[in-house]
Parts: structure tokens; C-alpha cells; sequence
């Protein structure tokens, strides 16, 4: 999977490594890869950063916005709802790294007259056959020009970033 459909700017932060389409029409199964180490969703305590499951997600549904319901690349996506819950014995650290299952099915898509698109997402997610987590997410994609009437000056993340105060 492309560091373009994840909306990724590092292609090796990229977890996805595979998708398919379900015969319902409305599901899709997304394989990810969890490495053993990661810079930012660092283990501790030998289970992995629970934070690296939204991650996940965020990559999932950014591949599907585009590839399975047609958002085109320069559209921004925003979430306006988050709910998530773990098993976290599955959270554990193990090598090698793991693959996770996700089966994505979307409850909702809504395309609106001036271009916006807003879509629902019910996630259960696998590891090793066992389960990891459920999430279901609403989100919105926006074309350019709402995007940034939306956001204003914080519409550019590179701009905002430089922004920021050094840590």
C-alpha cells in the first residue's frame, strides 16, 4: 500500500500491506504489519503503544476513502467521532512483528451537493486469530477550498508545524 493512499509523507511508517473487497459490497479487509519497534507508538512495559491500533485505523480508512469509495487524493479527511475499546492482553510485544486484520465495514456514505463526503465506519480488528479491538468512526473528507475556509491558518500542516513552539 502507498504512503499516497495512507496519507503517510515517510513511506516506512506505512503499516498497510494489503486489501480486498468483501461480495457485500460495503466491507473490506485491510492487512497491517506492526513492527517491533516504531520512533513515535513505542512499546512499554513489553505491550505495544494502544495508540498504534488508531493509527491503524486512521491508515485503513484513509486507504479505503480512496480506493474503495472514490474520494480523490487532494481531499482532507477529518474525524468527528472516535469510539475504540482493546483486549489488552492482545497488546502484548511479541517477535516478530505482527500482522493485524482488520474487517472495515462502512454503515454510511454520504456524498454531499458542494463536494463533501461523510462516511461511517464500524472496525473489528484480529491479531494472531485473536481479537484486538473494535472502533467505529465517523469522518469527513473535504475538498480543498472547504478545507482550508474550515481550518484557516491552520489549514497547512507544514505551515502550522513551523509554527509550533521547539519542545
Amino acid at each position: 500500500v502507498s504512503a499516497t493512499l495512507t496519507r503517510k509523507t515517510v513511506p516506512g511508517q506505512v503499516f498497510l500491506s494489503g486489501w480486498r473487497s468483501h461480495d457485500d459490497g460495503i466491507s473490506h479487509t485491510v492487512i497491517a504489519h506492526w513492527p517491533t519497534r516504531h520512533p513515535l507508538y513505542a512499546p512499554h512495559a513489553d505491550r505495544y503503544n494502544p495508540l498504534l491500533f488508531s493509527e491503524t485505523i486512521r491508515q485503513s480508512l484513509a486507504l479505503l476513502s480512496h480506493v474503495a469509495h472514490e474520494v480523490p487524493l487532494d481531499f482532507r479527511l477529518g474525524w468527528e467521532s472516535y469510539d475504540s475499546s482493546i483486549v489488552p492482553a492482545a497488546l502484548s510485544a511479541r517477535t516478530p512483528p505482527t500482522d493485524v486484520r482488520l474487517t472495515i465495514t462502512h454503515t454510511k456514505v454520504t456524498r454531499r451537493r458542494l463536494g463533501s463526503t461523510h462516511l461511517a465506519a464500524q472496525i473489528t480488528a484480529m491479531r494472531d486469530e485473536q481479537p484486538l479491538g473494535i472502533a467505529r468512526v465517523r469522518y469527513i473528507a473535504h475538498p480543498p477550498a472547504i478545507y482550508s475556509r474550515l481550518r484557516g491558518e491552520y489549514a497547512d500542516a507544514q505551515a502550522a508545524t513551523a509554527r509550533a513552539l521547539p519542545l
